[in-house]
């Protein structure tokens, strides 16, 4: 019986730190790092293609093409949260950190999504561990 390891290698993760697209691309991070339901998994959906899941303290990386994408997260736990989408614009060259958190309320809670500045955005990426996506982004 064989299991997948969700983690990347090392040379990933190493690249990843570095925040850098490739050329001609843009990249997309989504990033989680909150206490509230903490080991609760929420489903990240890239362009309504790429599909990945993240605990507090993981993230999902993508390298797009220039444009326009949109994001879909979602607690797995469906009744747990109020889903949320942001569509981001990214040049090539670009890099966006999208910062996703639970924020409870009186009877339930609501997905949060944040667009993160320079120093937030590389203080996450570097404290947060690389999830592989289950469905790779285009």
């Amino acid at each position: 019986l064989f299991t997948i390891d969700p983690r990347p290698h090392d040379a990933a993760l190493a690249e990843a730190r570095a925040m850098r697209a490739p050329d001609g691309k843009a990249r997309i991070y989504v990033t989680r790092r909150g206490f509230v339901a903490a080991l609760q998994g929420m489903d990240v959906t890239l362009d309504g293609a790429a599909k990945g899941q993240i605990k507090s303290g993981q993230m999902l990386m993508a390298d797009v093409e220039p444009g326009t994408h949109h994001l879909h997260v979602a607690t797995a736990k469906a009744k747990l949260a109020k889903a949320a989408e942001l569509d981001i614009d990214v040049g090539a060259g670009g890099v966006v950190v999208i910062d996703a958190m639970i924020e409870m309320g009186a009877l339930k809670g609501s997905v949060k999504l944040t667009r993160l500045d320079a120093a937030k955005a590389r203080e996450d990426v570097n404290a947060t561990k690389l999830i592989l996506w289950e469905v790779a982004p285009a």
